[in-house]
């Protein structure tokens, strides 16, 4: 019923398509505080769904991201879910009516042939590479105040094997306030479109 999505943060309708109701995650608690945190208070069921697909979208990019970055190093993945039996809001690649949701453009990004990753371990941005054949490419590092601002900015160049991850190319300094990480990568020399951005 309509009336129960209007304040989705705490409707029982929604908690019904989130999990077991004996386990932890039969409700949105652990959900909606970080949630809320991170991209605001929803302003309205449409809000409060977009940005869950946000949120769908970071964790899944940075899921893969993290696993390419060490592909020789881990073991694997798991990818839990592909497709949820029933409506839900968080886990899958695609929704109960088999459409791509946030989570599989974030899976798709970060599985890019080319791509240049920011490790949150060392803070420094690598580049990897699951083609076949080695590339020189350019990458572009910025670091944004949330209103748009540029607050600093690097380019360089880098040779990267075939089905490899490069050293650290460019390390982007700590920021006393909240920023934004920009990376983009091209193919040669940073001209056209960026093969990632």
């Amino acid at each position: 019923p309509e009336a129960e999505l209007q304040d989705p943060a705490t409707s029982k309708v929604v908690n019904f398509h989130t999990g077991n109701p004996a386990g932890l995650f039969y409700d949105l608690r652990f959900y909606n505080r970080p949630l809320e945190q991170r991209y605001g208070a929803a302003r309205t069921t449409r809000d409060y769904f977009d940005k869950a697909q946000l949120a769908a979208y970071e964790a899944q990019r940075s899921f893969f991201e993290g696993y390419s970055a060490r592909k020789y190093q881990a073991t694997g993945v798991i990818q839990w879910m592909l497709n949820s039996a029933w409506p839900s809001n968080y886990w899958n690649l695609f929704d109960f009516f088999l459409n791509a949701g946030g989570g599989f453009y974030g899976a798709k990004k970060g599985c890019e042939a080319l791509h240049p990753t920011y490790s949150f371990v060392d803070g420094g941005v690598s580049v990897v590479s699951s083609r076949y054949s080695a590339a020189n490419v350019t990458v572009t590092a910025s670091l944004h105040h949330p209103a748009g601002a540029e607050l600093w900015n690097a380019t360089v160049r880098a040779a990267i094997g075939p089905d490899s991850v490069s050293d650290t190319v460019v390390t982007p300094p700590a920021m006393a306030t909240p920023a934004l990480l920009r990376l983009r990568l091209w193919e040669g020399e940073a001209a056209g479109a960026a093969v990632s951005d």
